[in-house]
């Protein structure tokens, strides 16, 4: 750590810097993985996504494109199959992930930072 040899003792350091990761919303980690090993395989997935805005769940069954950290949430972009369209996912809102044995297709990325933004 570049704070290390700065000579202050460590409890001054802590008191004195903090991080804070306002608006960051819990991922649960066995979706965490479940997602990024399809997006990994390249295997469709069947998510159940919750829409805060709408207050309901839907199922739906997506290609994941590019997991993107951004303002410490995680969103995943992806194929949507029931809209035929690209869609970002909160990751935070998925309450179920399932992979299927199906090869997701790839999306340009290109097409990719186009419709979702880079």
């Amino acid at each position: 750590m570049a704070l290390d040899s700065t000579g202050h003792p460590a409890e001054e350091v802590r008191t004195g810097i903090r991080a804070l990761t306002q608006g960051s919303r819990p991922v649960v980690p066995e979706h965490f993985g479940v997602i990024s090993s399809a997006l990994l395989a390249r295997k469709q997935l069947r998510i159940t996504h919750y829409n805060r805005a709408r207050d309901e769940e839907f199922v739906c069954e997506v290609s994941p494109q590019r997991l993107i950290h951004y303002r410490n949430n995680w969103y995943l972009d992806a194929w949507c199959h029931l809209r035929d369209a690209l869609r970002s996912f909160s990751v935070a809102s998925i309450r179920d992930a399932k992979i299927l044995d199906r090869t997701a297709p790839n999306v340009a990325e290109k097409e990719l930072d186009a419709e979702l933004g880079s």
